[in-house]
């Protein structure tokens, strides 16, 4: 057999087999909590439950404010917030972020941070991924 062939074969293997695990990009995890569990602030007020979504009018350009506004989706809890606590921000990446809502909570280190310094979390859709779309057909 032609010594061309075999080191064919052996590149073709090893490209084959490392293909999969070199272009996949990491992942953050989802957690998984219960959507409809009250939970009660420091002061004993009943909050909502953590997966309730929440939006704010984001600026479609920053520099022409102009061309208006979308509805820009976010989660978020209070529960441990201290006035002067940290605001812990986690945005899921270029995903739909509706399965990440339980980084708001203290089974994740975001939410374990909020808690031991009384702060809030808080989980931001990045924009055209999920509902976060400032034009509805792209």
């Amino acid at each position: 057999m032609a010594p061309w062939f075999i080191s064919l074969i052996l590149l073709l293997t090893a490209v084959h087999h490392g293909y999969g695990r070199v272009l996949k990009p990491p992942g953050i995890p989802m957690v998984d909590i219960e959507s409809d569990y009250v939970h009660h602030a420091l002061k004993a007020r009943a909050l909502p439950p953590y997966n309730t979504t929440y939006y704010f009018d984001q600026l479609i350009d920053h520099n022409d404010p102009s061309k208006g506004t979308f509805q820009q989706r976010y989660w978020h809890t209070a529960e441990h917030y201290q006035e002067g606590g940290p605001i812990i921000f986690m945005n899921a990446g270029e995903v739909n972020a509706a399965p990440y809502y339980g980084y708001v909570t203290n089974s994740t280190i975001n939410g374990v941070i909020a808690q031991k310094y009384g702060g809030a979390a808080i989980v931001l859709e990045h924009r055209f991924f999920g509902e976060s779309n400032p034009y509805p057909n792209l």
